[in-house]
């Protein structure tokens, strides 16, 4: 088991670290958001300082380029995001059985355009065809020192034209990549996401829909059909588990996908899409937790 074999190199290497409860609206001297009590910026070690390259390294090959970035720390590991992140927390269990809380990146504000022209479109485009408008995206780093990391990312879209005066809709897809940090190994992946703030949300749709086992690798692709279709995306699904956890139907969407394979040297892929429905003029902020775990062997 992958505790058994991590409790065989922890007096080499100490793993995991520290976090809290309540997302802060307060800002630090620097500009940056404060970070919940219990948690920690070390942006300005020349860990942080070396996490950060590594984590612009990677982005860069993956065609994104990230702003400014900040480096905290909590009892889950580390986190690289924007400078501008705010932070929720939520409840989690370590390997070794604590109960802690961990850091959350919200997603992003709708910017004020997303309003503006919700109101202008149900006015003069009642008879155009529904078609989801992007409003915001962003790319996180968690880490779990020394052995793994996991690049996650979101984008978050608006359905336009919907034709409704009742209800808004919001798409999230949310999606990453683990990658051991040689010569160790990935045991698991997992990304999450649920209501933080604005509006009640209903659930619309979700995908995937099952859990997945299989010996190898092949190209999937997800995408929401409700209200309506219109955003896919593919990855590569590969051994040894994917399995997806939801809310019921009846309460606020709360979706994760955890990825299982002890051991691994290869990149794995996690992906996901959910479609949730507001109030008519409503918001949809989410909380995008992430979690990596790998290990000596």
């Amino acid at each position: 088991m992958a505790l058994k074999r991590r409790s065989l190199a922890i007096t080499a290497f100490l793993v995991i670290v520290a976090g809290t409860l309540a997302a802060p609206t307060a800002v630090a001297r620097d500009g940056a958001p404060r970070l919940p009590g219990g948690a920690r910026d070390i942006t300005e070690t020349a860990n942080g300082q070396r996490l950060i390259r590594e984590a612009r390294a990677r982005y860069a090959a993956r065609g994104f380029e990230a702003r400014e970035l900040r480096v905290v720390r909590d009892e889950t590991g580390v986190l690289i995001v924007p400078r501008d992140t705010r932070f929720d927390t939520y409840g989690t269990t370590l390997e070794d059985g604590r109960e802690v809380e961990a850091l959350a990146p919200i997603t992003q504000d709708d910017p004020a355009w997303v309003t503006a022209s919700s109101s202008e479109e149900a006015q003069v485009t009642a008879l155009a065809s529904p078609t989801w408008k992007f409003v915001s995206n962003n790319c996180y780093t968690k880490v779990d020192s020394p052995w793994a990391v996991l690049d996650h990312c979101y984008y978050k879209y608006k359905l336009a034209n919907d034709g409704s005066s009742t209800y808004d809709w919001y798409a999230l897809n949310r999606f990453g990549t683990a990658s051991s940090n040689s010569p160790w190994v990935v045991d698991l992946a997992r990304i999450r996401a649920y209501r933080f703030s604005g509006s009640s949300q209903k659930w619309a749709d979700w995908s995937p829909r099952s859990d997945w086992y299989g010996g190898s690798c092949s190209t999937v692709s997800i995408g929401i059909s409700t209200p309506v279709g219109g955003i896919s995306q593919s990855f590569q699904r590969c051994p040894d588990q994917v399995t997806f956890k939801k809310s019921s139907s009846t309460s606020q969407p709360d979706y994760t996908q955890t990825w299982f394979g002890m051991g691994t040297r290869g990149n794995r892929e996690v992906n996901f899409e959910i479609a949730v429905r507001v109030a008519q003029g409503g918001t949809a902020t989410f909380s995008i937790p992430a979690e990596i775990r790998g290990s000596a062997y």
